[in-house]
């Protein structure tokens, strides 16, 4: 049979209804006597009978996963033991401290004015060149003759 076929017949809502009340094969009655017990000579008599179960149901029980026991076969790993750091080594792995503008080899951050003083702009003086008047006013000229020019054109 196919699966698509089982899980249509199974979703049948007439299924579904009289899945709990609906059950396969002959019911087994079964007598025994309890062996733990203070009264002795009774006895019980179990039903046992076996249910439909819906496919789609989430299963009941949980698998837990047991760790597997160690294994005895493994191999040995040796490792030379640890040796003497020479000076030479010690030399060969030290790393410098960083050399930075932000930063001090302490790891302390320089404010943005004691930069500026290390970095001695301060001590540079500060020129403007002087053809920067006259082109400051050549251009305030064209601005104001460009007003002009537009106020009479609107005007006309």
């Amino acid at each position: 049979m196919d699966l698509g076929m089982v899980v249509s017949k199974k979703s049948d809502p007439a299924f579904l209804c009289s899945a709990a009340l609906k059950k396969t094969g002959e019911d087994t009655f079964v007598r025994y006597t309890p062996a733990n017990n203070g009264n002795p000579g009774i006895q019980r008599i179990v039903q046992i009978s076996n249910v439909v179960e819906d496919p789609l149901d989430p299963p009941r029980h949980k698998h837990k996963k047991v760790p597997r026991a160690p294994d005895t076969n493994l191999p040995v790993m040796n490792r030379s033991p640890p040796r003497k750091l020479t000076a030479k080594d010690m030399q060969d792995w030290k790393i410098p401290a960083c050399i930075s503008n932000w930063q001090n080899a302490n790891g302390y951050t320089i404010p943005l004015h004691m930069r500026l003083q290390a970095d001695g702009r301060g001590l540079q003086d500060v020129t403007v060149n002087a053809r920067h008047a006259a082109f400051a006013d050549a251009i305030y000229v064209a601005e104001s003759q460009a007003r002009k020019e537009t106020e009479h054109r609107n005007l006309v």
